[in-house]
C-alpha cells in the first residue's frame, strides 16, 4: 500500500464487507458489528508501523510472515 491512510481504508472496507457477508449468511440479519470491526481494522492497520517501524531494510519481517498470519487466524477462531 502506498501510505498509511490507503492501508487503513482498504482494511476497513475489506473487513466491513467480509464481516457483513459472513454475518448475513450466518444469521440472515445485519447488525452494527461490521462497522465496529471496520473501525478496529482501520485503527489496527497501522499497528505494524508502531511495533516495527521502517528503520532498516528488514522491517516488518515478523508481521509479514506466515507465523503471524497463523497467529491472527488462530486468535479469530471461536
Amino acid at each position: 500500500m502506498p501510505n498509511a491512510a490507503t492501508h487503513s481504508y482498504f482494511a476497513a472496507i475489506t473487513v466491513a464487507v467480509a464481516h457483513g457477508i459472513e454475518e448475513f449468511y450466518r444469521t440472515d440479519t445485519v447488525s452494527p458489528k461490521p462497522v465496529v470491526s471496520a473501525c478496529a481494522a482501520a485503527v489496527f492497520a497501522s499497528l505494524p508501523d508502531w511495533v516495527e517501524p521502517a528503520a532498516n531494510p528488514n522491517h516488518r519481517q515478523f508481521f509479514h510472515s506466515v507465523a503471524f498470519a497463523v497467529f491472527v487466524g488462530a486468535g479469530m477462531q471461536r
